[in-house]
């Protein structure tokens, strides 16, 4: 019938585990409410159904009820975390601001700086022996870097990153409060953390995103966006919607309607009994012989699973489970990261089990790591470079060139080069290690800070 039909059709025909997002994991989660057929309730902005953007009904009453269960001021949004990460940068800061940004920023970050004209301060990562990425960004690191910039509108910082680690959000909130910033949080794989009592707003974030198709049952693109009381959701609406398309999916904003209906009723009871089963679960995978990077942090919906200390990396990991039809979410050559939650079904992980019981061990692997050693020379601005003609040239021969386009680690993740700097010898190994073959540049004489 349809190409994209077809291999959605055959994928599904596979019955895989599902350890990917969306959250709901193919359960039916209209199926309580009968919604039968589905397109019935595709609808729009009509009479009676409210306005995303100017929301005085239907909407403001989910909206009310979403800020109730997370305990903060609340927009909701069917455009993503994208949409939120927009809007946050867009109601604190004007166009050549300067803000403090963490390096490993998802790539939507990268093109909000570039549409709203922003000035970014990386906050480069130290290269950490047991994290590919390096460590986390630290109070210490925020504070001084602060103190070397003047007019900083606010903080960037990724909360949990795709190994399910985070960085010390409460310390660092602290320093923000002191220097008087915002401290703006990209929180779309921890939406669950509100339960945990360590979601970043209840650690001191300004304003925050979480993605409620990651973790929790609502469709891909169900999004919310926390802020503190000193904020006017009217005002960062108008944020949002300079962004955001104008029509909205229904369908997305009526999952998270049922989500929010899950979320107050049945999820805490659910969540406990989750937590229980994969904490033994994990103890059943190190007994294996192999790694859990994440397992002493909040994140308990990842599975960041390393095999190297078994003679394995992870790109032949995750061949092997796909083998065996198990999806991962992420893979590098360190791990695979599988996301879960209450709605895996016990023979995925039956199915998880066996296919990591049946490696054999073999000698040990050493780790690749991404983190860059240096901080790479800036020709021209983010901004320029991402509206400069380009040309694409060979990875391997574009070390001195500058990057007209973001590359991530792994799409849509976080950037190795940013658009506008110059191509080291490290980012063309890395990026040459992730599989890239290709790389936009732009001419020189065509950068212009």
């Amino acid at each position: 019938m349809g190409y994209l039909l077809d291999a959605i059709e055959k994928y599904l025909k596979q019955n895989p585990a599902r350890f990917h997002m969306p959250g709901h994991k193919g359960t039916n989660i209209f199926g309580k409410c009968n919604f039968t057929p589905l397109e019935q309730y595709d609808l729009t902005e009509i009479k009676g159904l409210d306005n995303l953007y100017e929301s005085e009904g239907c909407i403001s009453n989910l909206e009310e009820r979403v800020s109730k269960i997370l305990g903060f001021k609340s927009i909701i949004t069917a455009g993503g975390s994208t949409s939120c990460i927009q809007a946050m940068l867009a109601s604190v800061c004007n166009p050549g601001d300067k803000i403090i940004v963490d390096r490993n920023v998802h790539i939507s970050v990268v093109n909000s700086i570039a549409l709203l004209n922003l000035t970014p301060i990386w906050l480069f990562r130290k290269p950490q022996e047991d994290c590919a990425f390096g460590a986390q960004i630290s109070a210490e690191d925020v504070k001084k870097t602060l103190n070397a910039n003047s007019n900083v509108k606010c903080v960037f910082l990724t909360g949990e990153d795709y190994y399910g680690l985070a960085p010390n959000i409460l310390e660092i909130s602290k320093v923000c409060l002191e220097h008087n910033v915002y401290l703006l949080v990209d929180n779309a794989h921890g939406a669950y953390y509100s339960f945990l009592n360590k979601h970043p707003m209840q650690l001191g974030a300004s304003m925050c995103c979480d993605s409620w198709h990651k973790t929790l049952q609502a469709l891909t693109g169900a999004a919310v966006l926390l802020m503190q009381d000193d904020f006017d959701t009217h005002f960062v609406k108008k944020r949002m919607q300079i962004f955001s398309s104008s029509s909205p999916s229904y369908l997305v904003l009526l999952s998270m309607d049922i989500c929010a209906d899950y979320l107050y009723k049945e999820f805490e009871t659910d969540f406990k009994t989750f937590i229980e089963r994969i904490t033994e679960f994990k103890c059943e995978i190190k007994r294996l012989g192999f790694d859990i990077l994440n397992d002493n942090e909040a994140s308990v919906m990842k599975l960041t699973i390393s095999g190297l200390k078994m003679g394995i990396n992870g790109i032949d990991l995750a061949g092997i489970l796909r083998d065996n039809c198990i999806e991962p979410e992420y893979v590098d050559y360190n791990c695979v990261v599988l996301l879960v939650n209450m709605f895996n079904r016990p023979q995925d992980f039956e199915r998880l089990r066996k296919s990591l019981q049946n490696i054999q061990k073999k000698a040990q692997l050493p780790g690749i790591s991404y983190c860059l050693t240096h901080e790479p020379e800036v020709a021209c601005s983010i901004r320029t470079a991402m509206f400069a003609e380009s040309r694409k040239v060979s990875i391997k021969k574009s070390e001195g060139c500058i990057a007209g386009q973001i590359l991530p680690k792994c799409p849509p993740c976080v950037p190795v080069i940013m658009p506008g700097e110059v191509i080291s010898e490290d980012v063309v190994s890395i990026l040459d290690s992730c599989g890239y073959k290709f790389i936009d540049i732009i001419e020189e004489e065509g950068a212009l800070i």
